[in-house]
């Protein structure tokens, strides 16, 4: 499967098999750390990826209110994986959280996030 190349400053982000498209996309970069800072409203996504020269490697992804859920995958929880190709970072992966209609309980989700960075 060919990545589809995103327009810079653009993001695909699907959770739990639900799909939005933000334009609302800032990245920086301190070092061998890329950081995309993701909204959409209400939700707020943000994507650490370490920039190593071999391969790039998810450092964290936060996602907070996405259509209800917010999570984390990171080294202690859930797991992510990125691939670069047509300039847009594909992570892709399973977030550990809850949802907000049941707080109390905890769940997996599964993440495809696309940023043109």
């Amino acid at each position: 499967m060919r990545a589809e190349k995103l327009p810079q400053k653009t993001a695909r982000i699907t959770v739990d098999n639900i799909t939005r498209t933000s334009h609302a996309v800032s990245c920086s970069q301190v070092q061998w750390l890329l950081t995309a800072d993701i909204g959409a409203a209400p939700a707020r996504v943000q994507v650490v990826v370490k920039l190593d020269s071999g391969k790039p490697k998810v450092e964290s992804v936060n996602i907070d209110d996405f259509e209800g859920f917010t999570g984390v995958a990171d080294a202690q929880a859930g797991d992510a994986a990125v691939v670069f190709a047509n300039d847009t970072y594909t992570i892709t992966g399973a977030a550990q959280g809850a949802k907000r209609k049941d707080p109390s309980v905890s769940t997996t989700a599964p993440f495809k996030i696309e940023v043109g960075c």
